[in-house]
């Protein structure tokens, strides 16, 4: 992000050419695997994994049925298919919180 407003205030005429979305991309990743790599211990970073794994999980069915029904053009779309997927995006994410809260708090 650091990154971001630098070169937004020193080179703002060519932000949207050093900015792409594909730098944007490699920059989340190296940022996320630069994380991991500075989680010293072992058991931490087991500890880590089994925290984060089942919201990336939830994150990733919330991201991609929503992506699913606002990308789908409304000419072709069939309705049933348009209806679950809506159900997807806004039950499945809430329904998920408390079993993987219930299980983390088992541990």
């Amino acid at each position: 992000m650091a990154f971001d407003h630098y070169v937004a205030i020193c080179q703002p005429l060519q932000y949207p050419i050093i900015m792409n979305p594909q730098f944007c991309v490699c920059m989340t990743l190296a940022s996320l695997l630069n994380g991991l790599v500075y989680a010293a211990p072992t058991r931490a970073l087991s500890k880590a994994f089994s925290t984060c794994t089942p919201h990336i999980l939830v994150v990733s069915v919330f991201l991609s049925s929503g992506t699913g029904v606002y990308l789908r053009p409304s000419a072709t779309s069939d309705t049933l298919q348009d209806m679950l997927l809506s159900a997807c995006y806004t039950m499945i994410p809430p329904f998920l919180n408390p079993i993987i809260y219930s299980l983390r708090n088992n541990r």
